[in-house]
């Protein structure tokens, strides 16, 4: 059986899209994800908060631990008819960037080939790494790590606390980082961090080297899920001084992990080999995880049928065919717990957004919860808010923006412009297809309820957003198990990301924002004071949310044993992963 999938790319009339969707939702086989296959138990179903990272004995009391939680060398059941060749083949492409720039491309291979201080499982249990233990101050906001003192790049040098200090605050100079702030989403708690960025300093305050093996942060407020931004992809090193020698380090990195990586930046195959240089931890099973660069999804459902691919993510439209229980794919899902959100950014420093009303019309005045269904597919969910479900402290009972023609038209009429004859143009620049059938359904939703009309671009790729472009569309992840971070990025206001800088700032915001970072994990009141974050942005329509990111889809070969990803990596079982004859 071969699937011929294809992309949806026709723009949807409202009456067909509504019609397709009943029909869709109310007749056809049952979709049932086996219990295995069913999204993993969300973290505040496991536990009442996060857990909190325990400190560990210092290494002078205690032997290192284990580099992996699972030893390769036994993980392997006696007996097992092993392939001759432990390799992995996926579809994915990278042409290779710097880990403080990466947006989650490298997510795949990441920490394998860049070591992070520490780890998370898919429950989000801090596991060690590069680090050892922490300790913390009474106040939480010193944090005072321990490194291995084995651990060593991949060229046999040792890696120290220094190696990190100087390696994050390149990353934030204003000449490296990335204006979506990259790894700085995770780092930009550090004391002083913001003056790193600006360029007033060369150094961030709240980083001290006290020996090779210990590293002092300090964070600007109280921060109780510190430790596990240090275990952030994007957080990962390699040796700095091949940084500043070779432009083109970043194809072939000196790194800290068990996988050598090397890419070819114009087609962007690359391979992650093990056992290709120095490690300081054992030998993975997996010797080679090759990515074959395939973009089509069609040409990558047919290869992977073939057995030409070991394991893909999968699309919405692939995910909801694979839920039949008779489809071929179906015993082969795998969900991995990443929460997030695909939402409209709106820029209230911008006319006409300024208006509150104007804002809230346009946010009940398009049924977003309809319009998902039928562009993305009924597996796919309209995000309430900014936490999703796969995210602690989420709120199952939030409406977010409902769809209300007749409120919508009042509040524009109450509005400072009061018609839509004295608006100024609306535009939003859109790529991706589907969201240029979600910008195409919004655009009639407006029009017909409200007499608004929205200029929707089409961009092609390399083609910039125009400046005029009120609407941005941004999709934001949590890669750490808590709502402290998706909930500090989507309330920065140094990123087209987040919140647009207005005279006077948002002082209600900023308060409440203060207020539920401080609180100790085990703080009775801290889901409530994430969430009243959360009613103040939608209630004020900084944004409107499109979709959840509901985890991640896999498909995985049933060759391949061992698989398991977390918020934070996809592959995060690699090294202890084996294959079977097939």
């Amino acid at each position: 059986m071969r699937l011929r999938l294809k992309n949806a790319g026709l723009v949807f009339g409202l009456i067909v899209v509504a019609t397709a969707l009943v029909a869709t939702a109310c007749g056809g086989i049952e979709r049932v994800a086996p219990d295995e296959l069913r999204p993993p138990a969300t973290p505040q179903q496991m536990r009442t908060e996060t857990p909190t990272p325990v400190a560990s004995p210092t290494p002078e009391a205690t032997a290192l631990p284990a580099v992996f939680p699972v030893d390769p060398k036994t993980v392997v059941p006696a007996g097992a008819d092993l392939a001759a060749l432990q390799e992995l083949l996926v579809p994915n492409g990278h042409g290779g960037v710097a880990p403080w720039r990466d947006g989650g491309g490298q997510r795949v291979f990441s920490m394998w080939v860049y070591g992070t201080i520490y780890q998370i499982d898919k429950f989000g249990v801090i596991r060690p790494y590069i680090g050892v233990s922490h300790t913390v101050n009474e106040a939480r906001d010193v944090y005072t790590i321990k490194l291995r003192d084995d651990a060593v790049f991949q060229d046999g040098t040792p890696i120290t606390a220094a190696d990190f200090k100087a390696y994050w605050e390149h990353g934030a100079k204003p000449e490296n980082i990335v204006a979506w702030g990259g790894a700085s989403l995770s780092l930009g708690d550090i004391k002083g961090w913001e003056e790193l960025r600006a360029g007033d300093v060369t150094e961030a305050e709240g980083l001290r080297v006290i020996d090779d093996q210990t590293l002092e942060v300090t964070t600007a407020i109280p921060f109780p899920t510190w430790p596990l931004s240090m275990a952030a992809w994007h957080t990962g090193i390699s040796k700095l001084d091949q940084v500043l020698s070779d432009e083109e380090w970043f194809t072939h990195p000196i790194g800290a992990g068990p996988y050598t990586w090397t890419t070819d930046p114009d087609s962007k195959r690359w391979e992650a080999v093990a056992d290709a240089s120095e490690f300081w931890g054992p030998s993975p099973n997996i010797k080679k995880l090759t990515g074959l660069s395939i973009d089509d999804k069609q040409v990558q459902v047919i290869m992977f049928e073939n057995g030409e691919l070991d394991l893909m993510s999968i699309d919405s439209a692939t995910y909801e065919a694979a839920l039949d229980p008779s489809h071929p794919f179906n015993p082969l899902l795998k969900i991995t717990p990443y929460g997030g959100l695909w939402f409209i950014k709106i820029k209230i420093d911008m006319a006409p957004l300024e208006d509150l009303l104007l804002r809230k019309s346009l946010a009940h005045g398009a049924d977003m919860r309809s319009i998902v269904k039928a562009v993305w597919g009924v597996t796919e969910d309209f995000a309430t808010g900014l936490t999703s479900p796969l995210i602690p402290c989420h709120d199952p009972d939030a409406l977010g923006h409902v769809y209300d023609p007749e409120l919508a038209r009042q509040e524009l009429a109450t509005s400072s412009y009061g018609s839509a004859d004295n608006l100024p143009p609306l535009l939003v620049d859109l790529a991706r297809p589907l969201m240029v059938n979600m910008g195409v359904a919004v655009k009639e939703y407006w029009k017909d309820n409200l007499g608004v009309e929205l200029d929707l671009l089409k961009r092609e790729s390399g083609m910039p957003r125009r400046e005029a472009s009120q609407f941005y569309r941004i999709s934001l992840g949590a890669w750490i198990p808590d709502p402290i971070q998706i909930i500090s990025n989507l309330t920065r206001k140094d990123s087209i990301e987040a919140l647009s800088n207005i005279p006077g700032g948002y002082p209600v915001m900023d308060a409440l924002v203060d207020h539920a970072r401080s609180l100790p994990l085990d703080h009775p009141d801290r889901c409530a004071a994430f969430q009243a974050i959360e009613q103040e942005y939608m209630d004020k329509v900084y944004m409107m949310p499109i979709r959840w990111v509901g985890g991640v889809k896999w498909i995985v070969q049933p060759w391949v044993v061992g698989f398991e990803g977390s918020s934070n990596l996809d592959i995060n079982t690699q090294p202890w992963i084996y294959v079977l004859k097939h």
